[in-house]
C-alpha cells in the first residue's frame, strides 16, 4: 500500500487574496492609463490646434477641445467642440486641411500600450508589496 505524503503550502492565504485582488487591480491601473492618454491625446489635439497654418480662429479651436471619461473609466474621448473644427480638421473647398485631431489620435494609438503596461505594472507591484 502507497505511503500517504502531506504537503504543506505556506501563504496561501496570502496568495488567494492576491488572486482576488488582482481584477481589480488590473481595471485601477486601466483606469489611470485611460484617464492620463486622453488628457494627453486632448493636450496633443490643443497644441496642434494652435500652430502651424494657424486656422481661423486657433485659440476658440483649441479651448474647444475638451477630454471626458466614462462613468466606469475604461474609455475616454478627447474632442474638439469648436463648431469649425471639422473644417480645420478635413478643410473645405476654399481651404486646406489643416489636421489637428488625427495626428494626436495616432500618437495616442502609438502610445497606448506603454501606457497601459506603466501603469497595471505600478498597480501590481502594490499588491505584491
Amino acid at each position: 500500500m502507497p505511503r500517504k505524503q502531506t504537503v504543506t503550502v505556506d501563504g496561501m492565504g496570502l496568495l488567494s487574496k492576491r488572486l482576488r485582488q488582482l481584477d481589480k487591480t488590473i481595471a485601477d491601473g486601466v483606469r489611470e492609463a485611460v484617464t492620463e492618454e486622453t488628457d494627453e491625446t486632448a493636450d496633443d489635439m490643443r497644441r496642434n490646434a494652435a500652430r502651424g497654418n494657424p486656422p481661423t480662429k486657433p485659440v476658440t479651436l483649441a479651448e474647444g477641445v475638451q477630454a471626458e471619461i466614462s462613468q466606469d473609466g475604461l474609455s475616454g474621448t478627447a474632442a474638439a467642440t469648436a463648431r469649425h473644427s471639422t473644417f480645420v480638421e478635413h478643410g473645405t473647398s476654399d481651404t486646406e486641411a489643416q489636421p489637428f485631431a488625427l495626428p494626436a489620435a495616432e500618437r495616442a494609438r502609438q502610445r497606448f500600450p506603454d501606457t497601459v503596461k506603466r501603469h497595471v505594472g505600478a498597480e501590481l507591484k502594490e499588491v505584491l508589496r
